[in-house]
């Protein structure tokens, strides 16, 4: 026993570090996406994650023997490169780092990129929990955003995952795509809460210029619903997916309990991440660094130095940054712990906007945290501390 507990105390004591691996390749490039991704480049493979174990390999070593708390593929599609690459990732990350015992590891998915052998591959290199791209059950709007899948790929790749007894599955949605109604975000609930899916995260579309749908938009090819119509559909998501059991811990993401991401719950309490792979973003010592954007770019330079700048983060836009990220979450900022990270009292230092827009706070002696109603007003309140 004494064994045991030198060595959970020894686990305690590592530094703590969340690790994101972005993985830019697609087989289709969906009209809204502004990431670093890549449609059609089967070619680069190869020479794309050698240049990740490049990267891995060049900065690692500073960390090692760091505890990993969760690992996330992102991308791009992470599930339409064979799986034996991911595998190797996981395995070059290994010979650096300590993997908590109960570690999280996601990797994102698109209906129809995952095969019954692919969920083996992954499930024994220890991925644990799947996030699908669903966007919207209407397969009209999701030809008309450039999706390379159907609602019934969605409910194909469900099934694949629970049939290898997949349980932590999450599903993204996103709300103001070019012809949605509020008809079609219920139909879309439903379906999801029928399947009894425990993670839901429903994101906003945001038209960036650059896309193709910035074009379409612009071109009057499509149209988009207005701002009401956004905010009841918000609503609607918020108010079901409550009734059915999954609750809003973030401003956009839904879970039953203990089916939170501990990954995005570690970004959202500012703690260190180390970001591999193209455009990816590591967030150590107060400092925020950035990979090479350009896909052949970060190929030619991973193995020597993939970070292509950094910025220090002053005292100031941490404690708005801390502010902002606490605020959307369900549970708010803990008071005693602000104090200790900024060394100011929250209460006494923004008394005045606390005391102007104390309707949409719940406070009490432990914490402060925005209203229901407050979530609908989220930005303007920020507006305030960030002023």
């Amino acid at each position: 026993m004494k064994e045991d507990a030198s060595l959970i105390l020894e686990d305690d004591m590592k530094k703590k570090l969340c690790i994101y691996i972005h993985i830019p390749f697609c087989p289709k490039r969906c009209h809204y996406c502004s990431f670093c991704s890549s449609e059609n480049r089967e070619d680069i493979f190869s020479a794309y994650f050698g240049a990740l174990k490049g990267d891995i390999c060049q900065r690692s070593p500073e960390f090692e023997g760091s505890a990993v708390t969760s690992v996330y593929f992102g991308g791009g599609t992470p599930t339409y490169p064979p799986a034996g690459y991911i595998v190797q990732v996981i395995k070059w990350l290994k010979n650096f780092f300590s993997f908590e015992r109960d570690i999280e590891i996601s990797i994102e998915a698109n209906p129809a990129t995952l095969t019954p052998r692919k969920v083996v591959q992954y499930l024994k290199c220890g991925i644990n929990r799947f996030s699908i791209g669903l966007q919207s059950s209407n397969d009209r709007i999701l030809r008309v955003v450039g999706r390379s899948h159907t609602f019934e790929d969605f409910v194909s790749t469900v099934e694949l995952l629970r049939s290898h007894n997949v349980k932590n599955i999450s599903a993204d949605i996103m709300l103001g795509l070019p012809g949605q109604k509020l008809r079609d975000v219920k139909k879309t609930v439903g379906h999801l809460t029928d399947m009894r899916i425990p993670h839901l995260s429903a994101y906003g579309l945001k038209v960036e210029n650059g896309t193709r749908l910035y074009d379409m938009v612009r071109g009057g090819e499509v149209a988009l619903p207005d701002d009401d119509e956004c905010a009841d559909m918000y609503e609607y998501v918020y108010e079901e997916l409550k009734y059915n059991g999954i609750y809003r811990y973030e401003l956009s993401n839904f879970a039953a309990l203990g089916y939170e991401c501990r990954h995005n719950l570690s970004y959202w309490h500012r703690e260190e991440y180390l970001g591999f792979g193209a455009s990816a973003h590591s967030f150590v010592d107060e400092k925020r660094l950035y990979n090479y954007f350009d896909i052949d770019e970060y190929i030619r330079k991973a193995r020597t130095n993939a970070v292509a700048g950094w910025e220090e983060v002053s005292k100031s836009d941490a404690e708005y940054e801390y502010i902002m990220l606490m605020l959307r979450l369900r549970e708010g900022i803990n008071l005693k712990k602000f104090k200790k990270l900024f060394g100011v009292d929250f209460m006494e230092k923004y008394k005045n906007i606390v005391d102007k827009l104390s309707d949409y706070f719940v406070i009490s002696p432990e914490f402060i945290r925005v209203t229901d109603r407050g979530f609908y007003v989220l930005n303007s309140i920020l507006t305030e501390f960030l002023n």
